[in-house]
């Protein structure tokens, strides 16, 4: 159950970084350029995990403290957004929670590695690849429903509030 949930776990946390960050930006009036050059950078942390990976020890530690602080950033987006720096703020937020959902990956895999014998990882390989990828399936057919969702909030409600109803949903 532990392989499903965990690699599942995985991928919702970088889709929302890198898909739905780009909805709440356009949404909150960035160009599509800014919005680019953002979201862009926000996706560097999982390029580059590999430069630290040798530094995360107890992985199972590193797997709940890296889920604690997602739902701290996941928050602090939300929080942001009523700031009139919501961008400053709301990009270290995501920024924190890059490093921290590749942070999990690598404690994830670790884990994994660790926790079960060559014939067990050979079993879980699909179960780890099929977990994650539905994470990402999950995501890709629920985002237009939660978007319409922020939209609609955000009609109702001064902007940011709108958004603050749905960012805190996810978390």
């Amino acid at each position: 159950g532990w392989v499903l949930s965990a690699n599942f776990a995985e991928g919702l946390p970088y889709a929302v970084i890198t898909t739905l960050s780009v909805v709440m930006m356009a949404d909150m009036g960035l160009s599509n350029t800014e919005v680019a050059a953002w979201t862009s950078l926000l996706a560097m942390p999982w390029s580059f995990k590999a430069l630290w990976s040798p530094w995360i020890g107890d992985t199972r530690r590193w797997m709940w403290l890296m889920q604690v602080a997602l739902a701290v950033c996941i928050s602090g987006v939300a929080l942001s957004l009523l700031s009139s720096n919501w961008l400053v703020w709301c990009l270290i937020a995501l920024t924190v929670g890059a490093f921290s959902s590749a942070t999990y990956d690598i404690a994830c895999d670790g884990f994994y590695m660790k926790a079960l014998d060559k014939d067990a990882q050979s079993f879980f390989v699909g179960i780890r690849s099929t977990a994650y990828r539905l994470s990402m399936s999950l995501h890709r057919e629920c985002s237009p429903l939660w978007s319409d969702f922020c939209r609609e909030a955000m009609e109702e409600t001064s902007r940011g509030h709108g958004f603050l109803s749905c960012w805190a949903w996810v978390v």
